[in-house]
């Protein structure tokens, strides 16, 4: 018994993304990049501060040291703890002193300081670990050992401790304020980027709005009008509903725009353009394909007469005359109706029935609107 083969599976891509998500998620990736580029600088710049100031802390430590050492050797060669007690003592000025401490040549503690009262200080050199070192550096606690010599004679051992806190807290001062700095450029660039971004939409917005607008009467152009119907299609097939399509042509415009001047044919339309506005519903749309020719899309939740009544509802609002330049102007149209799928079963279909409707209704006399029937083609064909 043979097996089926399983049908292979094929991949169906994701849609793009629109135009303004994905900019804006460029903008937000831009700043993003840039906000992490400052922070890695700033880190950076920390980074080389921070190894800058402990190196120069550990100079002036050494020559600090090495002054203390001179001062304090005679009372180290006659061991007067008293008075090498009183010059330890004037490390205080310097905040950044822990203790220190002298030892005599065995290793012994002769004399000490400390900044808080009760602390301790290690009885031996030993103790202090500081065993055949001279400085260590370590991250809160910065160590020198310097020998006291008198004519080049060791006596003995100078050892004091730094406190590093004075220097981490002017790194965290220079890291807040480069922070600061960098959030304010960032915050600066953002806004300006943001505002380019809404001026090239709003200029985008502006851009749509011309290339679908008719720039006689305000309505939408052709190439609206395509995508209107081609929208309205595509959504009426997804639906099953049904899509009516209004071709209006208006009779002897030509002799009346000839007769009073472009200017006055402009004017003229735009009146048309505001009567069909006047009659059609708020979900219907109307746009202008060209010289006298307008055409209304309307979702068809009627039956038929209402369509009929709807389209003579249309030819009916020219029965008003206009006044344009000063002068009354009779003039009257010719509409043709089709309906997708009814009359149509595509976008090219329905418009070309709609037109060939509204020829009809020329040829029955103008001013008046006929419903697209298959037997019309049939006598185009004829024809």
């Amino acid at each position: 018994m043979r097996t089926q083969a399983p049908e292979p599976q094929i991949a169906i891509p994701a849609p793009p993304l629109p135009p303004v998500l994905l900019s804006s998620r460029l903008v937000v990736t831009g700043i993003l990049a840039a906000g992490l580029a400052l922070l890695t600088v700033v880190l950076a710049l920390t980074g080389l501060d921070y190894w800058s100031t402990r190196q120069s802390m550990l100079q002036d430590s050494r020559v600090e040291a090495a002054i203390v050492a001179d001062n304090i050797a005679a009372a180290v060669m006659f061991r007067d703890a008293r008075t090498a007690n009183e010059m330890l003592a004037a490390l205080k000025s310097s905040p950044m002193v822990l203790g220190a401490g002298v030892y005599d040549a065995q290793g012994l503690l002769l004399a000490h300081y400390t900044r808080g009262p009760g602390d301790s200080f290690p009885a031996t050199l030993a103790a202090a670990g500081m065993g055949g070192l001279t400085e260590r550096a370590g991250v809160s606690v910065l160590e020198i050992a310097r020998p006291v010599e008198t004519a080049g004679v060791a006596e003995g051992t100078l050892y004091f401790r730094k406190s590093m806190r004075a220097v981490y807290s002017r790194l965290a001062i220079r890291f807040v304020s480069a922070l600061l700095i960098a959030g304010c450029v960032m915050a600066m660039a953002a806004a300006m980027v943001l505002r380019s971004q809404a001026a090239v939409r709003n200029a985008e917005n502006r851009l749509h709005a011309l290339a679908h607008t008719d720039a006689v009467t305000g309505t939408g152009n052709r190439h609206a009008f395509n995508e209107r119907l081609a929208a309205a299609i595509e959504a009426a097939r997804d639906q099953g509903t049904r899509v009516a399509l209004v071709y209006i042509d208006l009779d002897n415009f030509k002799t009346l725009n000839d007769t009073f001047g472009h200017a006055a044919g402009d004017g003229l339309l735009r009146q048309v353009a505001r009567r069909l506005q006047s009659v059609v519903r708020s979900t219907d749309a109307i746009s202008r394909l060209g010289g006298d020719e307008f055409a209304v899309i309307l979702p068809l939740d009627m039956d038929d007469a209402a369509l009929n009544t709807y389209g003579q509802r249309i030819v009916g609002t020219f029965h008003h005359s206009f006044t344009e330049v000063g002068q009354q102007m009779t003039m009257t149209c010719s509409a043709g109706i089709a309906t997708f799928p009814g009359d149509a079963a595509d976008m090219d279909g329905l418009v070309s029935n709609a037109d060939t409707a509204m020829y009809r209704a020329k040829e029955m006399g103008k001013n008046r609107c006929v419903r697209f029937d298959a037997s019309m083609n049939q006598a185009v064909v004829r024809r």
